[in-house]
This record gives C-alpha cells, structure tokens and sequence, in this order.
C-alpha cells in the first residue's frame, strides 16, 4: 500500500539491477528494492510527503534556472551554507530579503561592499535582521576568499565535473564535502551527498566501505542510472532514513523514525531481511545462544 505512494513521488525504476563503481563498490540486485521499501515507509508520514515534495520542487526550479553565471554559483553558495541545519521552509519564505540584502546577487556589486564598503559584517548584520542561518557570522567571514575560489575555479572546470567537486571540498573555507554537494544542488547540478549517514548506510545494508567520497557520488550516479531516480530524491530517503533525531531541526515528535541512526531500530526496520548488518547480527546472537 505505502509503496504504491512512492510511484506517485518518481520515476518507475526495475526492481532488480547490478553495478559496480569504482572501487569496487559493488551493489547488489535488490538496491531497487530496499529503496522503495524505504520510501515506502517514509511516505507513510504526511510531514515527510510534504518536505519530500519541497525538495523535489526545488530541485526541478534549481534545473529550471540553471544558468551556471558566477553570479548564480554565489547565490547556491549562500543558500546552502543558510539551509544548514534548517528546514528549506524556513528559508524560501525569506528569499526576498535574502536576495535583496546581498544586492540581488550581483557579484560585483556583492565583492565591491566586501573590499572597499563595510566588509562582511555588512552582510552579517542584514541576515541577523533578517533573522537567517545558524552559521551566518561564518559564512560571511569567508564570503569574500569563497566567491574569489569559485570565479578561478569555473574558469577552468565544469560544475558538473569530479574535478570541481574535489576542488572546491579543498578550496571553500567552511564547506565540507556533504555542503559542497548541496551547494552544487543549489545550482542544479544532481547531487548524493557523500555524508556519515549515506556512508553508514552503505556500509550497513551492503557492507561497502567507500575510500573517497567521489566514490559515492560515483555509487549514486550508477544507480540513477539503472533507477531513473534523480540523485537529490535518492539522498533524502537514505538521509530521512539514518539521521540523528536532532538532524535539521526536522525531527518530528511521535513518529518512530528515522531508523538506521547511530543506535539502529532493527525491530522497526522495513529493510532488515535484506541488511547484512541486521543479519550478522542475528548469527551472532543465534552462535551465542
């Protein structure tokens, strides 16, 4: 019943299929299978439909608008680093305020208040009123060596491109691989996020221990390959299904989820039959007994 839901929220994808990426990040015939368990499950939740539909809708306009202009890179730079730790929601219906403060996202209008106007804290003190971002003061202190990174690096590489990815992941100051990826979301470019919760699910489920976080990117872009499934919608079901209670601020109270968190609900798990993590430790305990 609750899988059916999910044929409404995406693309049909074959249930059964085989990959491998490199490293030898084998996945396994039934990875169609355990992912519509999983969103099955999620989308039994109506808060979940709801926030599931907002991103795919962000998503799709991200594609829509995508221009790949300095100017719109920097706008994807500042919104990912405002989402932080924050529900979407939160931030779209501030957009306006956001857009207008940092001069509609005109870059040179943007660089000429950082060097020569009233520095960073001029951008500090209008999101403070605008009452945005957890990580405001931060992103603005590196805002200025941020949009100088991103202008050198769109000269010589696609936003699309593994090179960029790795180059930015060492460039950005204050952005880690899992917000590069949402930066690059941002922009609309399709996106896994290479985060501790889809590593932990990799390495739960199908007992994989990516060595890079380009190979999980890799992992996702082989399987929206064989599902038709975009990699943003891949991302939050696994995120929805292995985050910290606290994660985003989207925790909601009386609904027995997310499950494959830091201490796994196991007995509540949609997917355990098919978890090498759920059955090796039913052999543990059938050996001891």
């Amino acid at each position: 019943m609750m899988c059916n839901q999910w044929w409404s929220f995406c693309t049909p994808f074959p249930i059964h299929f085989s990959m491998v990426c490199r490293q030898n990040l084998t996945v396994t015939e039934d990875v169609g299978e355990i992912l519509n368990a999983m969103a099955g499950y999620l989308l039994g939740d109506e808060e979940f439909k709801k926030i599931f539909e907002e991103n795919r809708n962000r998503f799709e306009k991200c594609m829509k608008e995508k221009t790949y202009t300095l100017d719109y890179h920097i706008r994807g730079l500042v919104y990912s680093k405002l989402s932080q730790g924050a529900k979407w929601s939160s931030i779209e219906r501030k957009l306006e305020d956001i857009d207008r403060a940092f001069y509609d996202w005109n870059t040179d209008k943007i660089l000429e208040e950082l060097e020569r106007g009233r520095g960073w804290e001029y951008f500090f003190e209008e999101l403070r009123k605008i009452q945005v971002g957890r990580f405001r003061k931060k992103l603005c202190e590196s805002l200025h060596d941020n949009i100088i990174t991103i202008r050198d690096l769109l000269k010589i590489h696609s936003a699309e491109g593994p090179e960029y990815f790795e180059e930015c992941v060492k460039g950005l100051r204050g952005y880690g691989p899992a917000l590069v990826a949402e930066y690059l979301i941002y922009v609309g470019v399709d996106r896994i996020k290479p985060d501790v919760h889809v590593k932990r699910f990799l390495k739960r489920v199908f007992g994989i221990e990516p060595s890079s976080d380009i190979d999980i990117i890799e992992w996702g872009k082989e399987a929206k390959n064989k599902t038709g499934l975009c990699l943003s919608n891949i991302d939050w079901i696994i995120w929805e299904f292995c985050r910290s209670v606290d994660a985003g601020q989207s925790a909601h109270s009386g609904i027995e989820r997310p499950i494959c968190t830091d201490e796994p609900k196991c007995g509540l798990c949609c997917i355990r039959e098919s978890c090498k993590y759920h059955r090796e430790r039913q052999r543990i305990m059938s050996v001891s007994n």
